[in-house]
């Protein structure tokens, strides 16, 4: 075990009191039920949503799940409102399922969905039942479904992903355990399973596992009990590329313990994994009773930091250990609150709700590199009215440029400083030099590789942990996906040119809405308005209005002239300028010269052989573009020589594992399920 301050270590729970109006409120001890987290509506704040579970232990041969009495299984519903902090017994309208217990459970959007369980009349069928909360009502509705379904099932997983698909895995269906995975696009109608072959490492059979979806789509199987009542340790990432085929891959690190029977939930990239018990049903304590994997570090941690060993031998008494040592309990978030309701604590059935808090900021992340500009999402740089013109400069990609910086010139650059390239550390170091030296006139905007999900998978946490090592490595990476989330998001200059990375996509209307996002933020706060600055795009050409779905993935936009035409009309603009594609001249007009996309990065990715510009605006927002031409390879070095091989082949490796975007414009020879379209 090792401490290390910029891993977050796992949280301590305790107590949380709540109210309720009735006795028939309060949900009681319980367990192997679902608490599903719903999103606050117009009218209604964030809600827990707690269904079915066993209400009555009894031990013996009789029932199919050792320990609950099938006769105290329930069907009743139970609503935390999360600002209240009030219970409230619900009784929906419509017919209900049937009382159940070990089912799966999922929010989509107002709707918590409900699938298979075990109850006093046996398997419950495969039926997709809806809890619909629209308009403030409560109704029970029974999915239909056509074909061929998961079937009955018991002690298995669900969860929405990406949005989209409801996906469940695992379980037993009363003959034998399981490690079938099956997805329902709940987008396409009529609805209808889909059984999965995916592709990587395929986890066990296993039932009694948990699964939680991320925000950005990964879906995660941690432990779990395999078909010789074996309990596991591992962790599988489930990913679905763009041309619709699923792949597993094991998620790296060593767990504290192996485990099931006990509750995961995401906050952000932290998978947060509580209780559980081992072989013998003796349950996991001390503390490994809590535990954290960290998906973007690739790390598990405890209370205490990184974990590097299994923990075998119990720790000194700890009341908040004790707290957290029960099993077939319930775990859900909202924001950066995890919540857990009842479970089983050796023959004690539990009725207690616990509250703890994920804090990925708790470290000393109060840089002063980007203090003089958190207060507002909109950075000025000082106006050309003034003083001598500013360069916006864009995308560098880990491509050191010899652009330096003077006090009597601003210097915008908007985003994309790492990945893809071998001097990403170089790049983003010099940057950050630059600002501190002059921090009047470098502005450093957001682009979306500034992201940890995104420069975990193309090479920046990579490249910090081979030229610095495991430690250093992710101690440096971490601190600077920190700082990048402190980044402000677009630049107004003179209230009259808009910079992004991205673009407006389907949700920004107002500047105003750049000015109100809060930070430090994660793409996992889930802000559309966030997601469009850094990940939208054009349209192909100006004769393409509207909004289209977009290449890169599942939920992105690419937005048309008109757009762009009202965007500016609408907030008193004459241009917007943004990166985040490679152009072949570097710079490339669009909606009639209301737009322009910039790349500052010459010969993307040893492959693309564009050239690079910056944009020069001077006195009366005149704009000069400059091109920076790709540079030939130099005479007196040989095209054999081992340097020069080295270096091809660690690009064209590197493209391979991570294909470069495709250029704007050009015919896209990528396979669309490739890396190229992130």
């Amino acid at each position: 075990m090792g401490s290390k301050p910029w891993l977050q270590p796992a949280p301590s729970y305790h107590p949380l009191e709540t109210y309720w109006d009735t006795e028939d409120d309060a949900p009681g001890p319980r367990c192997a039920h679902t608490l599903t987290a719903v999103a606050q509506t117009k009218t209604q704040g964030p809600r827990l949503i707690l269904f079915g579970g066993a209400t009555a232990i009894e031990g013996g041969a009789a029932s199919p799940i050792p320990g609950i009495r099938l006769a105290g299984v329930t069907n009743s519903v139970h609503s935390y409102d999360v600002l209240t902090r009030k219970w409230t017994r619900i009784r929906p309208a419509g017919e209900p399922p049937s009382p159940r217990a070990a089912h799966a459970a999922a929010a989509v959007g107002t709707m918590v969905v409900f699938q298979g369980g075990i109850g006093p009349a046996g398997h419950s069928t495969d039926d997709l039942y809806v809890l619909d909360m629209s308009n403030d009502k409560y109704k029970w509705h029974r999915l239909v479904v056509q074909g061929q379904g998961p079937g009955p099932r018991y002690g298995h997983v669900m969860d929405l992903v990406a949005q989209r698909y409801l996906v469940t895995v695992s379980g037993n269906d009363g003959k034998r355990v399981l490690s079938d995975a099956w997805a329902l696009d709940t987008a396409q109608k009529p609805y209808a399973w889909q059984k999965l072959n995916p592709e990587g490492d395929k986890p066990s059979a296993r039932m009694y596992a948990t699964a939680s979806a991320r925000s950005d789509g990964m879906f995660l199987l941690c432990g779990g009990r395999d078909t010789s009542g074996t309990p596991l340790a591992d962790a599988y990432g489930l990913l679905m590329h763009r041309n619709g085929q699923w792949e597993w891959t094991l998620a790296p690190g060593v767990a504290p313990s192996s485990r099931y029977q006990h509750a995961s939930v995401f906050v952000g990239a932290r998978l947060h994994v509580t209780g559980g018990v081992v072989r013998g049903g003796r349950a996991v304590d001390g503390e490994a009773a809590v535990a954290v994997l960290d998906t973007a570090a690739g790390v598990w941690l405890d209370r205490h930091g990184l974990v590097t060993a299994q923990r075998s031998a119990k720790g000194p008494e700890d009341p908040s250990l004790e707290l957290m040592r029960r099993c077939r309990h319930a775990a859900s978030s909202v924001g950066v609150r995890l919540y857990i309701y009842g479970g089983l604590r050796g023959e004690l059935l539990l009725g207690d709700f616990l509250v703890a808090e994920n804090s990925p900021f708790q470290s000393d992340v109060n840089t002063p590199v980007l203090a003089s500009e958190r207060g507002s999402n909109m950075t000025s740089p000082r106006g050309t009215n003034n003083l001598s013109p500013f360069d916006p400069i864009s995308n560098d990609n880990g491509s050191e440029s010899p652009s330096g910086a003077s006090r009597y010139i601003d210097y915008l650059f908007l985003g994309d400083y790492v990945d893809r390239g071998q001097h990403s550390l170089e790049t983003i170091t010099l940057l950050l030099a630059l600002k501190i030296q002059y921090p009047e006139n470098v502005h450093l905007i957001r682009g979306n590789h500034e992201a940890a999900d995104i420069n975990a998978l193309f090479g920046f946490r990579l490249e910090c942990i081979e030229r610095m090592g495991e430690n250093d490595g992710i101690w440096a990476w971490t601190r600077f996906n920190q700082l990048f989330n402190h980044l402000p998001l677009a630049a107004l200059i003179e209230k009259k040119i808009i910079c992004m990375h991205g673009g407006i996509g389907r949700s920004i209307h107002l500047v105003e809405q750049i000015e109100k996002i809060e930070r430090p933020i994660t793409m996992d706060a889930g802000s559309l308005v966030l997601m469009d600055l850094l990940w939208s795009d054009p349209t192909e050409n100006d004769s393409v209005e509207g909004l289209r779905p977009n290449a890169r993935g599942p939920g992105l936009v690419t937005f048309g002239p008109d757009r762009v035409s009202d965007f500016c009309k609408k907030n008193k603009l004459q241009l917007i300028i943004r990166a985040h594609e490679c152009v072949m001249d570097g710079f490339e007009r669009f909606a009639q010269g209301q737009l322009i996309t910039l790349f500052s990065a010459t010969n993307y990715c040893g492959t693309a052989n564009n050239a690079g510009a910056i944009l020069v605006i001077g006195r009366g927002l005149m704009i000069v573009p400059k091109l920076i031409h790709p540079i030939p390879p130099p005479l007196q070095s040989p095209e054999t020589s081992p340097e020069r091989l080295q270096d091809d082949t660690w690009m064209q490796e590197l493209n391979i594992q991570r294909p470069p975007t495709p250029t704007r414009g050009r015919p896209q020879d990528h396979d669309r399920s490739s890396l190229a379209y992130i």
